[in-house]
């Protein structure tokens, strides 16, 4: 899959290594993608079924989005910002790093990856 930074049929393409915060919270935390399942909000399972069933709010088509807090990130890894694949979401939950699945729809870009500059 195409993990461009370009726009594709309207929708922002989130990218490794890119720093977001989840929407509308009053203290956001600083959290970073670490992966992006190719699966979209509507087959994504939560709760017995998936997001689009639970959360009407949730557009169908929203790209699933991976993503860990940067203070936990930085312990575990602290050269993840020069790595360039993403990070398989078991590796982490292995070593205890928390682990947060989000329909990109919810997240706003805080500071891009550093991908996005080579």
């Amino acid at each position: 899959m195409d993990r461009s930074t370009e726009y594709q049929e309207g929708e922002f393409q989130f990218v490794y290594g890119d720093i977001v915060h989840k929407e509308r919270e009053e203290n956001p935390e600083d959290l970073v993608v670490v992966n992006l399942p190719d699966v979209p909000a509507n087959r994504w399972q939560a709760n017995g079924g998936t997001w689009s069933t639970e959360n009407p709010t949730y557009r169908p088509d929203d790209q699933v989005v991976i993503v860990v807090p940067l203070s936990e990130l930085n312990e575990y890894m602290p050269d993840w910002d020069e790595r360039k694949e993403e990070i398989p979401r078991d590796q982490l939950e292995d070593v205890g790093v928390t682990t947060l699945t989000y329909p990109g729809g919810i997240l706003d870009l805080v500071e891009p990856s550093h991908l996005r500059d080579s």
